[in-house]
């Protein structure tokens, strides 16, 4: 499992702070996650970055007839070793499918 890395899960990600003051940080946010699967569904059990640390989870569950699909939800707090941000927030969803494009499947 990943989290849209980039050059091994180094990320370029922006850092936005909201009306409420809360950080969170958008575009390609790198990090690497691992876990376990069980029966249709995964759970992250570590998550890691090669360019800070990282705390979060990772689930998902595999869909269809023979699970040609990985759908599920990364929600992590990211701070980059270089200072670029401190303890910021990324939720994103993710949907993968084995063999062919996800064409016609759409996420909700």
């Amino acid at each position: 499992m990943s989290g849209n890395p980039v050059d091994g899960s180094i990320d370029p990600g922006d850092l936005t702070t909201d009306s409420n003051g809360v950080k969170y940080v958008t575009g390609n946010v790198g990090f690497s996650a691992s876990g376990t699967i069980s029966g249709a569904n995964i759970q992250s059990t570590n998550v890691s970055a090669g360019d800070g640390t990282v705390t979060g989870t990772v689930v998902g569950n595999f869909f269809g007839d023979g699970a040609e699909v990985l759908g599920g939800v990364s929600d992590i707090v990211k701070t980059r070793a270089d200072g670029a941000y401190t303890d910021a927030r990324n939720v994103d969803i993710f949907m993968t499918c084995a063999d062919t494009p996800c064409a016609g499947l759409a996420l909700p």
